[in-house]
């Protein structure tokens, strides 16, 4: 009676920057760490599996022949270990695509509307993302088919933890900075970054040594 009611405050509260930026860092070193042991537990499967890479020397220690299958083309494994990249890529076309189809703001284009809606700027940024994480991620798969080849089992699974990644990325972009997002994000770029880096200690190793 003439008592009122504690207002309850139901809005969730706002991170700030320093919180956002403490759980950027803490997605990304925890991202790290997955990448690193999956790529080390690809990389020892490889050299138990294909050894050498699977040359055969003759006495004069000249490579004589070359046991290949199809499978074992390091090539091969790259292009195939595209189709994930290609998959997530093809994925946020068809998404774009069908938004404009459903939304009378969009339908017409861009080039007819000038301005297009928050919705499908949302959609298109994503696409722009997954596209150049796709051209990326390509040149570096065949690049590392060259050079990697007796750690070829790296190049699926970076291809792996990329459509893990999307997938994550694209679940958590309407939520602002979240873990979902923040690994996804990881899962994307950084496994791309260090068969990248793995290529070119490689290549110096051969230099060197």
């Amino acid at each position: 009676y003439g008592m009122t009611s504690p207002i309850i405050n139901t809005q969730p509260r706002t991170r700030t920057f320093r919180e956002k930026k403490r759980l950027v860092q803490s997605g990304v070193v925890g991202t790290i760490a997955v990448v690193v042991a999956c790529f080390s537990v690809a990389a020892q499967w490889s050299v138990q599996r294909y050894g050498d890479d699977n040359y055969k020397y003759d006495d004069s220690g000249a490579a004589a022949t070359h046991r290949r299958t199809p499978s074992d083309s390091c090539l091969e494994l790259a292009l195939v270990s595209l189709l994930g990249p290609a998959l997530c890529l093809g994925v946020q076309i068809l998404i774009a695509a069908v938004h404009r189809l459903h939304s009378p703001e969009d339908i017409d284009g861009s080039a007819i509307n000038k301005q297009d809606t928050d919705a499908f700027r949302h959609k298109q940024a994503n696409l722009q993302n997954t596209l150049e994480q796709t051209c990326y991620a390509a040149l570096v798969y065949l690049i590392s088919s060259v050079v990697l080849r007796r750690y070829r089992l790296m190049i699926p699974t970076a291809s792996c933890m990329f459509v893990l990644g999307r997938f994550l990325f694209y679940r958590g972009l309407s939520d602002g900075i979240n873990y979902s997002r923040i690994i996804g994000f990881a899962l994307t770029f950084l496994p791309t970054n260090i068969l990248l880096l793995t290529n070119v200690a490689v290549l110096l190793a051969d230099i060197v040594l």
